[in-house]
C-alpha cells in the first residue's frame, strides 16, 4: 500500500509515544498496585488492610497521571490552505477533546526560556507560542533542548511567513521570516542586520578605516 502524501499546505508536529510514554510507566503500575491491594483481604496480603477511601483515590490519581502519560498523544495541524491550527489529545488512537482556532488570529512566534522547578531539582524549557493581539496563546511545544526549539520556531515561522519574537538572550529581539536563511553577511549587506563600531582605546597605534560597508585595520610595522 503506497504511503500517504504529505502536503506542502500542512505542518504537523506530535508529542507523546515512544520513550517518552516510559516515564508514566511507574506511575501507572503504582496506582493500579494500590488499587489492588485495597481489594485484597488482610489475611490473604499478609500486612494491614488498606481501606478502600484511601486505596481507591489515592491509586486513581496515580494510575491517571501515568495512563495520561503512558497512553496520552498529542497532534498539531496547521493548514495554510483551510486557515485553520487543529490540536488533538488522544488515548492512543481514540481523539478524547480537541481544539481548533483560525490561523488569521496570530501575527507572530515566541520563543522564551523558562524554568520548570520540581521537589528535588529544576530544569529549563524553550516554549513556542503562536500569539496575536487579543487572542489567547497557542502552545506548539516546550523541548528542553535550546537549538531543537529555535529550529523548529524557524522552520515554523518560515512556513506561516511570521516573524519571531526571541527572548532567549534576554531582551526581545523581533526575526523576520523572510530573513531566516540568510548569512550573518547577508543580514548585514541587506542592513537587517547592524553592529556599532566602539570608539577606539585610548593612545591606539593602528587606523582602522570604515566606510560603512567594509573595516580595514592598518597595523603599524614593529619597532
Amino acid at each position: 500500500m503506497p504511503l500517504p502524501e504529505s502536503s506542502p499546505n500542512v505542518w504537523h508536529h506530535k508529542t507523546g509515544g515512544g520513550a517518552v510514554s516510559l516515564f508514566g510507566l511507574p506511575f501507572f503500575l503504582v496506582g493500579v498496585g494500590v488499587i489492588v491491594l485495597a481489594f485484597i483481604p488482610q489475611e490473604v496480603s499478609g500486612v494491614d488492610h488498606l481501606p478502600f477511601y484511601v486505596g481507591l483515590p489515592f491509586g486513581a490519581i496515580f494510575t491517571t497521571v501515568g495512563g495520561a502519560i503512558l497512553f496520552g498523544r498529542m497532534e498539531l495541524i496547521i493548514d495554510r490552505s483551510e486557515g485553520t491550527i487543529i490540536k488533538d489529545w488522544k488515548l492512543l488512537s481514540k481523539t478524547v477533546y480537541e481544539q481548533s482556532r483560525e490561523l488569521k488570529e496570530f501575527d507572530r512566534i515566541r520563543l522564551n526560556s523558562k524554568i520548570r522547578l520540581s521537589k528535588n531539582s529544576s530544569y529549563t524549557v524553550y516554549p513556542i507560542r503562536l500569539e496575536g493581539d487579543g487572542a489567547e496563546a497557542i502552545s506548539i511545544s516546550e523541548g528542553r533542548a535550546k537549538n531543537k526549539a529555535r529550529a523548529q520556531a524557524e522552520s515554523l515561522a518560515t512556513f506561516l511567513s511570521l516573524p519571531i519574537h526571541d527572548k532567549l538572550s534576554g531582551s526581545v529581539r523581533i526575526r523576520d521570516a523572510d530573513t531566516l536563511g540568510q548569512s550573518i553577511r547577508e543580514k548585514f549587506q541587506s542592513g537587517t542586520e547592524s553592529n556599532a563600531i566602539p570608539d577606539p582605546p585610548a593612545r591606539m597605534k593602528s587606523r582602522v578605516d570604515y566606510d560603512g560597508n567594509s573595516l580595514q585595520v592598518q597595523i603599524p610595522p614593529p619597532g
